[in-house]
């Protein structure tokens, strides 16, 4: 053989072992250009638990050609490490894949998504220097989260005047341009960071945003659908099919009619206002107004205001009566956004919460700016929470209210959750109850929920403390809507109730508990999600405490019982059925999961024990007649026998043929039993030479015996003529067996 014929046989081998070296590993989340150092951020430098941080400005796809490639939207994009790691499966390459993808939208229209970065569900917070520290309730613990700065004119999304060549982004004046805008800003978020596609993705935010979410996701939604070619064909072309998981609408602004209406009943509800007070007609007077004018618009079709200016008055007059004076003198009114505060007159909210004066001096700092690479040469010079010329160029001419769109949502498969915190006025809980009740969804033939909604009390549990349970709110569920009602929240949820709030997410993505308390039914959230790595967890801590050497000399019965916390996973019910804990989905205590798994190969190895022991059977029972019995000699050679052996003889054979067998060489009866039970009374067998014909001789004649007392018929071998006498099949055939119950 040449050494080219072997070069070449050679090949094939090499090149499967190339292809089978695992290729360059590339970080996932490397992206120099939008990369955040978290050490020239004031507050975080030495600090250990940062989230790794991209930041800076994307541009709208196919957007003006004069705009250079870093003009566009501002974002800010947290990934938490170590909750990634802390939730991976064991069976997961990659829990990136099945970690949900968040964008956070603040409304307004015109204020910064930084307030959810910053005051809200973000991993950091601002202290009074304007440094930051970690949230240590934030939402990235459940998911990744990318703030977004939108529309045009938001935030850091906002241009400078004088602008060179005069090319900007043009202010949003309706709905449809918010997302088709933000859908073009997808496009080049997912070809920076191609590892987002495939995971599940949410689309989060509060108050206006309530009108933003629905529009951005009818887009995407189509998009997969590939049905908007004709509206937004450029879109269709770039971006990539998502997985719409859920919208998660916080507060929201989404039916202006049925929410302008709910001001005063609401009013009337938490004794904000009384009827006896002498403003109360007046008050009423506006709300009648807004109702006449609502019901000339639903009978003029060209008539297509987006708001009504006669209904926006309602809440004008309701800070307007409850009005009070402070010690010093000054006017005071209700927050509108926690009616349980007050704030000076006019701003009635706006002064809240303190923590906003605090970003205003963070992002006030150069160093701040640089490191989240926010461009000097066009963005705004200065963060402003909420812009008026935003405000004031979104009329909406032409849009329809986003609660239209929810209908289409739900039947598309995406999950829509509603969640309000109950202590606000300008989006009450009352009005999105009201807007329900008026809606139709899911092929119902009637609005609203029915009598087969899931109604849950909702308690928060911190870690593994039952006794600790904190009521948080209640949960109703039907048809791929949820609402959830906070309590003891304002406008702005996670930013009253961090760790209560992240609970939203665990309903959302089916990561509760559900636990019947005092004959009802709750969903129990906590500090970590209720998922089937979270018992894994559990299960290692109390190995790790069991194999620790207790302090304790004894432990009472009580103490067992408090540590043994019975988990049902998330369910539904209907209220109607009666509650059996024994049938409620599956419940887990500590060691449920390794008592199960050790069933299981108890299980197993009977079963291959008794398998080997039948098959050791089948092969040493035939052995074990002849010896016992002493019917046969080991060294007998008759052709008819099924197994034929000689100890010590080179010419042993092993025969199979059944030709030419009769009955007489088959033991049928109670033969084997005679036999076994001889042996077993004691008596002996010799094996002598001298005995062994004597043996087969009487042997023999014992089979002539019990042959002639046998039922040949049992048995059919070889040539026999004997036909069977015809079984009555009518009589010998049972009933087949019912399968299941009847009921």
């Amino acid at each position: 053989m040449t050494l080219a014929s072997v070069l070449l046989a050679a090949l094939p081998l090499l090149a499967t072992t190339t292809h089978a070296l695992p290729a360059p590993l590339v970080p996932r989340d490397h992206h120099p250009r939008f990369e955040v150092d978290p050490e020239k951020i004031p507050g975080l430098s030495g600090l250990s638990g940062v989230p790794t941080m991209h930041a800076g400005h994307l541009p709208l796809y196919n957007a003006s050609a004069d705009l250079p490639n870093d003009y566009g939207y501002f974002f800010w994009r947290f990934h938490d490490d170590a909750a990634a790691k802390k939730y991976k499966s064991d069976d997961d390459d990659d829990s990136d894949d099945v970690r949900p993808l968040m964008f956070w939208l603040n409304g307004g229209p015109g204020c910064s998504s930084m307030d959810g970065a910053l005051v809200e569900a973000g991993p950091l917070r601002i202290d009074s220097a304007g440094n930051a520290y970690l949230n240590e309730a934030s939402w990235a613990d459940r998911a990744d989260i990318v703030f977004v700065d939108q529309p045009a004119g938001t935030g850091f999304s906002a241009l400078k005047s004088g602008i060179k060549g005069g090319a900007q982004l043009p202010l949003d004046s309706n709905l449809d341009d918010v997302s088709w805008h933000f859908c073009q800003w997808l496009v080049s978020y997912y070809r920076e960071f191609p590892m987002d596609i495939e995971r599940p993705l949410i689309l989060a935010g509060e108050s206006y945003a309530g009108q933003y979410i629905p529009y951005i996701a009818r887009t995407i939604l189509r998009n997969n659908n590939e049905q908007n070619g004709a509206q937004y064909p450029d879109i269709q072309r770039a971006l990539p099919k998502l997985h719409l998981y859920s919208t998660l609408i916080g507060n929201g602004w989404i039916d202006p009619v049925a929410q302008s209406l709910s001001y005063l009943p609401f009013a009337i509800d938490t004794g904000l206002v009384s009827k006896d007070i002498p403003e109360f007609s007046q008050l009423l007077n506006t709300h009648e107004q807004c109702q006449k004018k609502l019901n000339s618009k639903s009978q003029d079709e060209d008539d297509s205001d987006f708001s009504t200016p006669e209904c926006d008055r309602i809440i004008e007059e309701l800070v307007r009566v409850t009005k009070t004076r402070d010690d010093a003198d000054q006017e005071q009114c209700i927050n509108v956004y926690n009616y349980e505060l007050k704030d000076s007159f006019p701003a009635c909210g706006m002064n809240w919460p303190a923590d906003i004066d605090y970003v205003t001096s963070f992002f006030s700092k150069r160093e701040v700016r640089d490191a989240l690479n926010i461009n000097s040469d066009w963005a705004a010079e200065s963060w402003v929470e909420c812009r008026k010329d935003v405000m004031g160029q979104m009329k909406n001419k032409g849009s329809r209210p986003a609660v239209e769109l929810l209908p289409e949502l739900i039947d598309g498969g995406v999950q829509v959750v509603l969640f309000n915190g109950d202590k606000d006025l300008i989006c009450n809980n009352r009005g999105i109850t009201d807007m329900i009740s008026q809606m139709k969804w899911g092929g119902a033939s009637t609005a609203g929920f029915s009598d087969s909604v899931e109604n849950f009390d909702w308690v928060y549990r911190p870690h593994r403390l039952q006794t600790a349970d904190e009521p948080a709110g209640y949960v109703q569920m039907e048809r791929n809507l949820t609402f959830i009602n906070v309590f003891n929240a304002s406008h702005m949820v996670p930013h009253d109730k961090p760790k209560i709030s992240r609970g939203i997410i665990d309903i959302t993505m089916d990561t509760v508990l559900v636990e019947v308390i005092n004959k009802r039914q709750a969903l129990i959230s906590s500090d970590q999600p209720y998922s089937e790595d979270y018992f894994d967890d559990v299960e290692d801590e109390d190995e790790k405490e069991q194999s620790k050497p207790s302090k304790e000399s004894s432990k009472t019965d009580d103490d067992d019982d408090d540590r043994r916390i019975i988990y049902y996973y998330y369910g539904s019910f209907d209220d109607d059925d009666d509650v059996d804990q024994n049938q409620l989905m599956l419940n887990e205590d500590p060691n449920y999961k390794r008592r199960r798994n050790t069933i299981f190969i108890v299980f197993f190895l009977c079963l291959g024990t008794a398998a080997l022991i039948i098959r050791t059977m089948d092969w040493w029972l035939p052995k074990l007649k002849g010896q016992f019995k002493g019917a046969y000699s080991r060294l007998d050679r008759n052709p008819n026998k099924t197994v034929t052996w000689a100890d010590g003889e080179e010419d042993a054979v092993m025969n199979f043929e059944m030709e030419n067998m009769d009955n007489d060489d088959f033991e049928i009866g109670d033969s084997d039993n005679e036999g076994q039970s001889n042996n077993m009374s004691g008596e002996t067998i010799d094996s002598g030479e001298g005995e062994e014909e004597e043996d087969e001789e009487d042997d023999d004649e014992e089979d002539d015996d019990e042959d002639s007392n046998s039922d040949v018929s049992q048995l059919d071998i070889g040539e026999s003529t004997a036909e069977p006498e015809e079984a009555d099949l009518s009589e010998g055939l049972a009933a087949p067996a019912k399968i299941g119950r009847d009921e």
